[in-house]
């Protein structure tokens, strides 16, 4: 235990505080605490494809979209469920007719002050979304977010079009009689997108029919 470095007597000593120790060592309450003083004072610093998610009580690692070197795909859905069992999702970025959708008003790159990308809240069983709308007058399409939904639209609407990325479940925290066991919470997530940027087209006919359509690019 402990990182070393050479010091000026030229012996090892520990650069992080810690007390080296090595296997059948004893350990005194003296060690302990000091152990416990460079646990509190560490600092968990995420790698490529990791993310790091800081909460009042605990701290939650998540693996992330942005892998270097690995194959990128745009509108990944990524499910966690956070310290206090709450259910939520993570997008990769992507585009539709080249600009980048919103999490509630947070484009899909932006970063909050902890260097994390927004989340949508997951909290049932249904389909993580594009929704595309139409409004006279603006460029199209006027607005384009993710959303979660409990059910899939099966109609046309003159204004709004949602494109499915991937159906998702959360579970809460439940018992288990068969293994006599406490399964934890978890978010279950079924890709439906497979990857690529995204196009959508709205053709109106007639006086009141509307036609949406969508397709990767």
């Amino acid at each position: 235990m402990g990182s070393n470095h050479l010091g000026s007597s030229g012996g090892y000593v520990p650069r992080d505080g810690l007390p080296m120790l090595r296997v059948g060592d004893q350990l005194s309450i003296d060690t302990l605490n000091k152990i416990i003083e460079g646990v509190n004072r560490a600092t968990v610093v995420a790698g490529n494809g990791y993310q790091v998610r800081r909460y009042s009580n605990s701290t939650v690692i998540q693996t992330t979209p942005y892998v270097t070197g690995g194959a990128f795909k745009n509108f990944r859905v990524f499910g966690f469920v956070n310290s206090n069992g709450q259910g939520f999702a993570t997008i990769s970025i992507g585009t539709v007719n080249r600009t980048i959708p919103k999490i509630e008003g947070k484009y899909l790159d932006q970063l909050d002050n902890d260097k994390l990308t927004p989340k949508i809240s997951i909290n049932g069983i249904g389909y993580v979304v594009l929704e595309a709308t139409y409004e006279e007058g603006k460029p199209f399409p006027s607005t384009t977010e993710v959303k979660f939904v409990t059910s899939l639209p099966t109609t046309e609407n003159a204004t709004t079009s949602q494109y499915p990325l991937a159906s998702v479940g959360f579970y809460p925290k439940r018992y288990n009689a068969q293994t006599n066991t406490e399964e934890p919470a978890e978010v279950l997530v079924s890709q439906i997108h497979s990857e690529g940027n995204l196009s959508v087209g709205r053709v109106k006919v007639g006086q009141n029919r509307v036609y949406w359509q969508w397709w990767t690019v």
